[in-house]
């Protein structure tokens, strides 16, 4: 058995290395991106602000991972990338 705690300082949102993301999870370097943003606690909307991505294409490339990854929503995504994020660093 295992458990995860995860204590966040809302006013200091975590910094999570999306280029370690895809490599570790198998994605596109923007599917890794956008799974980091996310686990970061951003918005669609915020996501396509800080990328000059649209929301449509955002919204496509979480379908995307989430259809890779096996999983049916966010809450499970974002587990994923913090567990990705929390792995010792070479």
């Amino acid at each position: 058995m295992a458990a995860l705690v995860l204590l966040v300082d809302p006013a200091r949102r975590p910094r999570i290395d999306a280029h370690r993301v895809a490599k570790t999870l198998g994605l596109t370097p923007s599917e890794g991106r956008m799974a980091a943003l996310l686990a970061e606690g951003r918005r669609a909307s915020e996501i396509a602000a800080a990328t000059g991505w649209s929301v449509n294409y955002v919204r496509w490339l979480v379908q995307q991972v989430y259809r890779k990854q096996g999983v049916s929503g966010q809450v499970a995504l974002v587990r994923q990338v913090l567990a990705v994020d929390a792995l010792p660093k070479r």
